[in-house]
């Protein structure tokens, strides 16, 4: 019996890990191989984000939002970015009692009370409002700096990332 039972808990906790949703909803499971992977990805965009923004503001602050190929560039990490907020939305997480959380108004109230205001300054699209407000192309290369916000995705990762926290930091998102 004992076996039998340790034999299910494995099954269903390998289940949960390949599966891209919790069960019972549509709330993406942070142990799933595409979970993870998206996550990669979101940290390649915050390196991007930490690598082009002070390349813009020192060697191209003029052209770069005339640049086609540039312009298609920051256009998609900005999608990326906007996706990564609606994502982290849907996205269980641990409790205190390190139970899984797949209540969405729960869900967003953690999001709201930690890193949501990070999150929601580097997906603003700031440098495209000051475009379209006629702003220079100068100053709408300054208005990308929230986007630096990012990198904490790769310094300090999340618990519904999936990753351990490194010991002997405060928990910032």
């Amino acid at each position: 019996d004992i076996r039998r039972v340790l034999g299910d808990t494995e099954g269903k906790s390998s289940m949960q890990e390949h599966s891209a949703f919790m069960p019972g909803g549509y709330i993406f499971n942070p142990q799933s191989l595409l979970f993870r992977r998206w996550y990669s990805v979101m940290r390649c965009v915050a390196l991007y984000h930490f690598c082009m923004v002070p390349v813009r503001l020192t060697y191209r602050p003029f052209a770069s939002m005339s640049d086609p190929v540039l312009l298609s560039t920051e256009l998609v990490m900005d999608v990326f970015v906007i996706c990564y907020v609606m994502i982290h939305f849907n996205t269980a997480y641990t409790n205190k009692k390190s139970r899984w959380v797949t209540n969405r108004y729960k869900i967003a109230k953690a999001y709201l009370a930690s890193a949501f205001i990070f999150d929601l300054l580097a997906a603003f699209p700031f440098d495209w409002q000051a475009l379209a407000t006629g702003s220079s192309m100068g100053n709408a290369n300054w208005m990308r700096l929230p986007k630096m916000l990012l990198m904490r995705i790769v310094w300090f990762p999340t618990r519904s990332s999936g990753q351990s926290r490194p010991t002997g930091l405060k928990r910032l998102a």
